[in-house]
C-alpha cells in the first residue's frame, strides 16, 4: 500500500466566511506536487473540497515569478485602501 503525505501550506480566506482556498503539498510514491483546493463550509459536514487543481512544477515557478514582483505593490495598495489583511485576487479570462 502506498503512503500519501499531505501538508497544508496555506489557508487563504475566500470572499465569504463559507469558502476558502488551500495550498497543499502532496507526496506519493516519491513524487511531489502542489495542489490548490477550493473548499466550502457545509453545516453538519464541515469543510469539503469543491475543486482540486494540481499544479505542474513550471506553473508553480511562474506563479512565484508573477506574485514575487507584484507582492510589494499589492501590499502597499492594500494599505492605501485601508485593508488590514492582504488579499490578492486573481482574475482568469475564459477562452
Amino acid at each position: 500500500m502506498s503512503q500519501i503525505n499531505e501538508v497544508v501550506m496555506a489557508v487563504i480566506p475566500g470572499t465569504t466566511a463559507e469558502d476558502r482556498l488551500l495550498v497543499v503539498h502532496r507526496q506519493m510514491l516519491g513524487a511531489s506536487k502542489i495542489e490548490l483546493r477550493q473548499q466550502t463550509w457545509g453545516e453538519g459536514i464541515g469543510w469539503f473540497t469543491q475543486n482540486t487543481m494540481p499544479l505542474a512544477p513550471q506553473q508553480v515557478a511562474q506563479l512565484r515569478a508573477t506574485f514575487g514582483g507584484a507582492a510589494p505593490q499589492c501590499a502597499s495598495t492594500c494599505r492605501a485602501a485601508g485593508n488590514s489583511t492582504h488579499q490578492l485576487r486573481i482574475h482568469a479570462e475564459s477562452a
